[in-house]
């Protein structure tokens, strides 16, 4: 039959039957294709669902961790564990601190777990409560982080931490414990500030068989559990899931059929050749000198092959992109060598250079420098004052070093000099004009520092960590020496 059709009849035959057989094969591939896909879609985006739901209680329950480890590594807190700083509870635990954490206990244990302070107080009622008894034991045998606890019918969500001083020099000695009560309340305000919708079933025995995340067979709702870490018990969770995704699988499944339907009917027989000849050679040539690029990560390097107007702006994007990589990567590597405060050379940045000094085995000595009364203008002005004063006394140090020295920020207070050479006299000289300097600034200052520092040269030590080191012990002993005085 198709030998007594004219070629025009013969096209269209073919493409009739191409499109009756395709759109058999393409419904058939589809069904199993995007409803798998989009079952698997949906099965992540539940998951997603239930992870963001256990990280906003997680966030909820771990809230107070940043704070009373903070609080713990007070030297106020430390004195008042050793019954030097009795006003420390008067100056810092009030009545608004439990409604602005949100908390409804503080303990205060030495280290052997006794106690030394609790205050129980209802920030809802704006009344004194009993403490749970319960808590100081848990608290102790947890020492540090958070967990849940079991006690009374109530489920208490308790953080400790071990109270040390603000260096941590010393050993601990004792634990601060913030907890409060898990309610309603609490669910509820999860859900606002985490934009879920979980609602708390109850508390459970612990089935050590099943997976703690359960959905239903219509896959609308999901049982998750967080343990308790007292008892064999467990917090068990609901939370509706979405069921959109399926149905929009559904409906995709036959729109993606017709529409393919027309694309390959279409492209397939109008744009073959064109596309063959006009562009993918094109995209072939590009694709070779990108690879070409990145195989020899030569940045510097441009795309310029295509002669048609639509290519030579598609390479001009290219080389757009190209710039914009190179442009970053350079500023990453500022910024991964760079102190953001100062624009000072950064602790990595440091040390690399030193790496590469010692390497070349060049003669060079170091100094390093601490700035003495920086934590007591944090406390009493605020890390802002701080941060300008780091910048002032930068300002000075940059000034009044050569420009082949370097200078790097190597900690909040800690600095690094590199200077070349091992004329350490002319280095001494500099850093005790560079003292006496900010001696002068400070005392026309509001605030109270100085610096101290040490000297050490690159030949003494055999690794980059002993040269800082042999440098640091020798500011450290300055350091000593202006406290005895």
């Amino acid at each position: 039959m198709l030998e007594e059709m004219n070629l025009s009849a013969k096209v269209i035959f073919i493409l009739v039957m191409y499109c009756v057989i395709s759109i058999s094969i393409i419904f058939m591939v589809n069904s199993f294709i995007i409803n798998d896909d989009f079952g698997k879609i949906e099965n992540e985006n539940h998951a997603f669902e239930i992870m963001r739901a256990k990280d906003a209680l997680n966030d909820h329950f771990t809230k107070n961790e940043t704070i009373v480890n903070d609080w713990a590594m007070w030297d106020d807190a430390y004195n008042f564990v050793l019954g030097k700083n009795p006003e420390f509870i008067e100056s810092n635990v009030t009545k608004e601190l439990y409604s602005e954490l949100e908390i409804r206990d503080i303990v205060i244990l030495d280290i052997e777990g006794n106690l030394l302070f609790s205050r129980s107080y209802d920030y809802v009622l704006s009344e004194d409560v009993e403490l749970n008894e319960d808590i100081r034991d848990y608290a102790f045998d947890l020492k540090n982080g958070s967990g849940l606890y079991y006690s009374e019918d109530k489920i208490y969500d308790i953080t400790v931490s071990e109270i040390t001083d603000s260096s941590k020099e010393k050993s601990p000695n004792g634990f601060l414990v913030f907890a409060d009560i898990i309610n309603e309340e609490d669910i509820n305000s999860i859900n606002k500030n985490y934009n879920t919708s979980i609602n708390l079933e109850g508390i459970f025995i612990k089935d050590q068989n099943n997976n703690n995340i359960v959905t239903t067979s219509d896959s609308k709702e999901a049982f998750f559990s967080v343990n308790i870490n007292n008892m064999f018990y467990e917090l068990v969770f609901k939370m509706p899931l979405s069921t959109k995704v399926s149905e929009i699988g559904e409906e995709t499944l036959i729109k993606s059929t017709l529409f393919t339907l027309l694309i390959i009917f279409t492209l397939g027989v109008i744009f073959h050749f064109i596309l063959r000849m006009y562009v993918l050679e094109e995209i072939k040539k590009l694709g070779l000198t990108v690879k070409e690029i990145i195989h020899t990560k030569d940045l510097d390097r441009r795309v310029n092959l295509s002669s048609t107007e639509e290519f030579r702006l598609l390479q001009k994007d290219i080389n757009i992109m190209l710039g914009i990589i190179q442009d970053s990567q350079e500023k990453l590597h500022k910024l991964a060598n760079h102190d953001y405060l100062t624009g000072l050379i950064n602790r990595r940045g440091c040390y690399d250079r030193l790496d590469v000094l010692m390497r070349e085995k060049e003669t060079f000595h170091i100094v390093f420098l601490d700035i003495d009364g920086l934590k007591s203008v944090n406390d009493t002005y605020g890390h802002d004052e701080g941060d300008q004063l780091i910048k002032k006394i930068t300002e000075r140090i940059v000034a009044k070093v050569q420009d082949e020295d370097m200078i790097c920020r190597v900690g909040g207070d800690e600095f690094v000099i590199i200077c070349k050479g091992s004329d350490c006299d002319n280095t001494i000289n500099k850093m005790n004009i560079i003292a006496t300097d900010l001696e002068l600034l400070s005392v026309n200052s509001q605030y109270n520092y100085s610096i101290s520092w040490g000297i050490a040269l690159n030949e003494q030590s055999k690794s980059v960590d002993e040269l800082i080191e042999r440098a640091d012990q020798r500011m450290y002993k300055q350091k000593i020496n202006k406290k005895r005085k």
